[in-house]
């Protein structure tokens, strides 16, 4: 039986592939070109979830190894997130572990912040991170997005966050070609990358002010992961320059 295939393209740009079921012979056959179809031109992060393989053969290896190798064609960045037991277990096995490590590994020094999550304070923070931006002389085009995205997420804390003790986290690094930023705080548990967005009507008179700023962060970013731990939200959100 072939594994159930799921795509997840609330990030235009970060395409995440959840795979379910067995990944061994007989039922990977033509998996990769499967997910080489559904490419569309917004592409720029491909990400292969497998927390839901319950069964991983090297015939599934050769699958992750050649769209490893597609992506890197196609200069698209390329994840293997969630595996399974199973999975992470033949991925050690057969020395594969880089390809569970490789977002992981960040080049040159990190920059770091931490203040309170005060709406006046994230205004003031906003203008310290786009100079360490600029002094790493990134893209002009990654320097307005990560401003764009950073606003709109650190507001959202300061929004939601638990008085009075709210602080938030930031993180700059560079991840091979992504410019990646950490955001991590301890408000009520919340994923910017699969919430639901609002529909706006387009008549401007009946149309709400507000909601806006999710739609704008996932058209921004390039890949993006999410994760809940010890009561804490962690963001993650990557940036490539234009090509």
């Amino acid at each position: 039986m072939k594994p159930e295939l799921q795509l997840d393209e609330r990030v235009p740009a970060c395409a995440v592939v959840h795979l379910h079921g067995h990944m061994v012979a007989g039922s990977v056959d033509n998996l990769a070109e499967r997910i080489e179809a559904r490419r569309t031109p917004e592409w720029r992060s491909l990400v292969v979830d497998l927390a839901g393989v319950d069964a991983l053969s090297s015939s599934g290896i050769r699958v992750l190894l050649k769209l490893e190798q597609w992506t890197r064609r196609c200069g698209l960045w390329f994840e293997v997130r969630n595996p399974s037991p199973e999975a992470a277990r033949i991925c050690k096995l057969t020395g594969l572990t880089s390809l569970l490590e490789e977002v992981s590994r960040e080049v040159g020094r990190p920059f770091e912040l931490t203040f309170p999550a005060e709406r006046d304070v994230v205004v003031a923070q906003l203008d310290e991170l786009e100079a360490e931006l600029q002094q790493r002389h990134c893209a002009d085009d990654v320097v307005l997005r990560v401003r764009l995205v950073l606003e709109e997420l650190l507001l959202n804390v300061a929004t939601h966050a638990r008085p009075p003790s709210g602080r938030v986290e930031v993180r700059l690094a560079e991840m091979g070609p992504l410019t990646v930023v950490r955001i991590v705080d301890d408000g009520p548990a919340f994923d910017p990358f699969s919430a639901e967005l609002e529909v706006h009507s387009d008549d401007l008179a009946l149309r709400r002010i507000g909601g806006l700023g999710l739609p704008l962060v996932r058209q921004s970013i390039d890949w993006a992961r999410y994760q809940r731990s010890q009561n804490r939200n962690i963001v993650e959100a990557g940036f490539r320059s234009a090509p």
